[in-house]
């Protein structure tokens, strides 16, 4: 016999841990150096969904639905890597879209382009404050009242190691903000 009950409560509270871990290592990363893991073979969208489904329940409790490109980008890559990649940028859309009371969306593409591999990756939040444009790149910089600064700075160090980069796109079709993940060596 399985109580759902005891379950849901499990998972709840594992999802907060799973928050609290992850503030933790936010903070000591920087500290510790970072070892590249091994490149293997993986679907690109099936590890981005990975990280949607990591996350799932606090989706659903903010009511926010997501949407990521049914297309198969077959790349070599390290999957923990491009976790934490995604990771960063999933949580950093979740936390400014519980700031508005509209429709919270999240869309995620992958497209060949002539210099690389791009993700994009759009929420319609309330977007990036008008200024901080260039600073949110920077470590230690944030606009969350609790923030730590680190999440877009980790992002950019890794793409840095794939001869890519980590933009800000400032035409972009959503209300919200939407970065640019551009991987220019072929992973």
């Amino acid at each position: 016999d399985y109580d759902l009950n005891k379950i849901a409560t499990k998972a709840s509270e594992i999802q907060a841990v799973r928050v609290d871990f992850s503030q933790l290592f936010k903070r000591i990363e920087p500290f510790g150096g970072r070892k590249r893991g091994r490149p293997s073979s993986v679907i690109l969208e099936d590890v981005i969904r990975n990280q949607f489904l990591i996350n799932e329940e606090e989706l659903k409790k903010n009511a926010i639905s997501y949407f990521v490109a049914n297309t198969q980008h077959h790349v070599t890559i390290d999957p923990s890597e491009l976790a934490v990649v995604m990771m960063n940028l999933i949580q950093n859309s979740i936390y400014w879209l519980t700031t508005i009371e509209k429709e919270r969306k999240i869309h995620v593409t992958v497209n060949d382009e002539n210099d690389g591999l791009a993700i994009i990756i759009s929420d319609n939040g309330p977007g990036i404050k008008e200024g901080t444009e260039d600073s949110i790149f920077e470590p230690y910089f944030s606009t969350k009242p609790d923030g730590i600064g680190l999440g877009l700075a980790i992002v950019g160090e890794i793409m840095a190691d794939y001869d890519g980069e980590l933009s800000l796109v400032k035409d972009n079709q959503y209300e919200g903000a939407t970065f640019k993940l551009l991987f220019r060596k072929r992973v």
